[in-house]
């Protein structure tokens, strides 16, 4: 009888620190996904109050400081996004061509009228998703482009920079402005 009870209080007992192990690991992960989490809702509140200096920096100032303010804004837009460069570009209301703005914080103002067809060709994917699909183009490196999107993807990396880290419509709807922020320095793996 003393040998069976002992054997049951062995199994009992490693039944218990399965169990419990078990849950250690269900509680590094469950804390895992809430570091996770965290880090996401820290990263949206950053954002949400980067929108919120953006536009309070434009409530009531004069004509003569809004491209003052605009360059100010790409040049923190750049920060927060991880980027060494944006501009805005306007898209004509015919589609053929982009007016590409840099406003540099450091610079003088640069702006460049660009051939459509020639952005169409080097960039067709980008080119359907911006202008005619009026959609953001946001990815991290070249693997992460669809199959699509290849001809896109060998004209960046022969271009030799790391393709936009976020390129979206400045306002819904039809707008034609868009924002444009890229690295230069060439990657193929996430970030």
């Amino acid at each position: 009888m003393l040998i069976i009870e002992t054997k049951e209080k062995e199994n009992l007992l490693t039944e218990l620190q399965w169990h419990r192990d078990y849950l250690k690991e269900m509680i590094s992960e469950q804390t895992a996904e809430l570091e996770k989490r965290k880090e996401m809702l820290e990263d949206r509140v950053r954002f949400e109050d980067l929108i919120s200096d953006l536009s309070s920096g434009f409530v009531n100032i004069p004509p003569d400081r809004v491209e003052n303010n605009i360059a100010l804004a790409l040049h923190q837009l750049c920060q927060f996004f991880d980027a060494d460069h944006c501009a805005l570009l306007e898209i004509s209301a015919d589609r053929r061509q982009i007016q590409f703005l840099t406003l540099d914080f450091h610079e003088e103002r640069r702006q460049e009228l660009l051939n459509v067809a020639d952005i169409a060709h080097r960039y067709p994917w980008a080119y359907h998703q911006i202008v005619e699909q009026i959609e953001p183009v946001v990815f991290s490196s070249l693997d992460a482009l669809p199959p699509e999107a290849s001809i896109d993807r060998d004209t960046w990396e022969k271009a030799g920079f790391m393709p936009f880290s976020c390129f979206r419509s400045l306002s819904g709807g039809k707008s034609r402005t868009r924002l444009a922020c890229r690295a230069t320095a060439l990657s193929t793996s996430g970030r």
